[in-house]
Formats: structure tokens, C-alpha cells, sequence
């Protein structure tokens, strides 16, 4: 039977100790390594070598999405699976777009988080039924989502876009958003522009509006 080499990557050390002891009853898996940010874990993948890497989204002030892509790029013989509280109708398509093989979101029981291991393991990609169903429905859904839809809106923003909104809704400053993602204000104030473009908005003002409901509404679910 193969073993399963997983290093875990979360900010909750509570969660991810016992994810870990539940893992590690298993024959099929063993927990090689625990991180609870981006730094850490890349260190820990050229030490211990895994062959699947369980990422939050959630790291601090870190964002998960770009350690997904970093870890795909510069360690491709690796599988990813997502385990997040983030709502994977807004996520999952984005987490695969950015090289993760699979995404489930924590609220779901301990067999199916086995049953993601081990499709992601196996080199399959796993999704839910429902956002199988939904990634389904877009296809064949003139428009893709309904109009007006937090969905609709969210789907139209480059990840970097998303992240700059994310910060809006939660009160970050122009300077602070430039010091947590590591560019320039200009830049921000250019995603600042480019969204108020995409999500119709007339003003600063109402971006911060739509900022700051989009930001809630993943804050009760992270909740």
C-alpha cells in the first residue's frame, strides 16, 4: 500500500494538530511536516519532500492562493488539495485555475477529506458533487451565473484584484493593502480603478460598499 508523505499548511495549529493525529492513525497517510506560512512551508517541502501538500487558503496575512501557485510551479511532481472555510463556489474553479488538484472545504467530514486525499494522491482531480454540478451548470448557463450575483461579480476579478477587494471590505488603507501584498500604492490605486470598472461602480465610495459586503459575507462562513 502506498503511504501518503502529506505536509500540512494552516495557521490554526489546534486544526491542523488534529488533522494531523486523524491522518496519521491512517496506514495510507503520514503527516511529514506542519506549517503555518508560506515561508515555512517551502522550506519544509525541500527537506521533507511529500508528495501532497493540504493548503489553506487562510495563512495570516499571507494568501494561501499564492502559495498554491508557487508550490505548483516550482514543485509540479506535487499534488495540492485545498482544505479551506472559504465558500468553494467563489474558490475552487480559482484554486485549480492556480495549480491545486482538489478543493474541500473544512465544514465537510473527515471521510470525505480521506476521499480528497486520496483522489488528489491518485492524480484525479476532487471537487464536490455540488460544485461539480455548479462548474456544470456555468457551462451550459447562457451568462454563466445570474446577473447581480456576488458569483457573477466575483468571477470578472483577476485573483490579485480579489485579494486587493477582500482588503477594501475589511478597512485596509491603500497603504497598508500595498505593504500586505508587497507592491506599490500606485498599483493598488490602478486594481482600485480596474474594479470600480468591473463591478460598475461610480465612485470609491461604492466599491468600498460592495468591498465591505463581499468581505462579510466570507468573514460569517470563516466564522
Amino acid at each position: 500500500m502506498k503511504v501518503n508523505r502529506i505536509l500540512l499548511v494552516d495557521d490554526h495549529p489546534v486544526f491542523t494538530r488534529g488533522l494531523a493525529v486523524l491522518l496519521n492513525e491512517r496506514d495510507d497517510c503520514e503527516v511529514v511536516a506542519e506549517a503555518e506560512n508560506s515561508q515555512k512551508a517551502l522550506a519544509l517541502l525541500e527537506e521533507t519532500w511529500p508528495n501532497l501538500v493540504i493548503i489553506d487558503l487562510n495563512l495570516g496575512t499571507e494568501d494561501g492562493m499564492d502559495l498554491v501557485k508557487t508550490v505548483h510551479r516550482r514543485f509540479p511532481a506535487v499534488k495540492i488539495l485545498v482544505l479551506s472555510m472559504l465558500d468553494e463556489s467563489f474558490y475552487a474553479e480559482r484554486a485549480l485555475q492556480a495549480g491545486a488538484h482538489g478543493y474541500i472545504m473544512k465544514e465537510e467530514v473527515i471521510d470525505q477529506v480521506i476521499d480528497a486525499i486520496s483522489t488528489v494522491a491518485s492524480g484525479k482531480i476532487w471537487m464536490s458533487e455540488k460544485q461539480i454540478n455548479r462548474s456544470i451548470d456555468r457551462l451550459f448557463t447562457p451568462g454563466g451565473t445570474s446577473s447581480g450575483s456576488f458569483r457573477d461579480l466575483f468571477s470578472r476579478l483577476s485573483d490579485r484584484q480579489a485579494q486587493v477587494l477582500t482588503l477594501i471590505g475589511k478597512g485596509y488603507a491603500s497603504s497598508e493593502i500595498a505593504e500586505r501584498l508587497g507592491i506599490q500604492v500606485k498599483t493598488v490605486e490602478t486594481h482600485q480603478y480596474q474594479l470600480k470598472l468591473k463591478l460598475g461602480c461610480t465612485s470609491i465610495r461604492d466599491l468600498r460598499k460592495i468591498a465591505i459586503e463581499w468581505a462579510n459575507s466570507q468573514s460569517l462562513r470563516d466564522g
